[in-house]
């Protein structure tokens, strides 16, 4: 663990020690944050934390409700079942002001009124959200404290013709009241929004209109946004 001995967990600021898994990861042994050790010695510590998904659990992020998942081949698999509630699925070490998170996905069973989301700088004073639908829509929206929805900021149309069960990524960087969001490496969303500034929790969702969807991840990472120059 040479590689790892002068690096420090960002989340706990314990040294990182551990296993190194197959796909390049370590997890910090007394917390649990995972981190990238290829992009750890080759950019600096840009790289907050990054799910493994190469065991029979999830580490780097925390499961956030009971219904788990599964691993499958290259990725995990976790099924939503519409029970009137989006659970925090995957939940993020640490409480975030400015950030930048990534996912690659998948739909495999959902209608179209089903969405993945992020819910970001949560908190008792409201949050801010990012939707991506299975035709590929995305959008920006914001809660108030009392969790109840408030309009939409922007919603893209559809996305390019495609298969709604191929791979999507989705990222999203929100720099103060700056919010960029790319699919599949496109900028889509470039918007102000002047609320939900403070630091808060950053969870990955689903809202289940169908009976239930199914999606499957091969990557989620959360990294320091870039600078305001960027």
């Amino acid at each position: 663990m040479d590689s790892a001995a002068t690096v420090k967990c960002r989340e706990c600021g314990s040294h990182l020690e551990g296993r190194v898994s197959p796909s390049g990861l370590v997890t910090c042994s007394y917390c649990g944050t995972g981190y990238d050790l290829r992009a750890l010695n080759g950019r600096g510590p840009a790289l907050i934390s990054r799910a493994d998904f190469s065991g029979s659990c999830v580490t780097g992020w925390r499961l956030g409700s009971p219904i788990g998942g599964k691993p499958v081949p290259g990725a995990w698999s976790i099924t939503q079942p519409n029970d009137g509630q989006n659970h925090p699925l995957l939940v993020a070490p640490g409480a975030y002001d400015d950030f930048e998170v990534a996912i690659t996905f998948r739909f495999v069973s959902a209608g179209p009124e089903d969405f993945v989301f992020f819910r970001s700088r949560g908190g008792a004073e409201g949050a801010m959200t990012l939707h991506l639908w299975r035709q590929g829509s995305v959008a920006l929206r914001w809660q108030m404290p009392d969790h109840q929805w408030q309009n939409y900021i922007v919603t893209t149309p559809p996305g390019p013709p495609k298969d709604t069960t191929d791979w999507r990524q989705l990222r999203w960087i929100a720099t103060g009241q700056r919010h960029r969001a790319y699919l599949d490496g496109t900028l889509v969303i470039s918007a102000v929004h002047p609320s939900i500034l403070h630091s808060g929790h950053l969870d990955l969702r689903i809202q289940a209109k169908s009976p239930s969807v199914t999606i499957e991840i091969s990557d989620l990472a959360l990294f320091e946004p870039p600078s305001t120059s960027q």
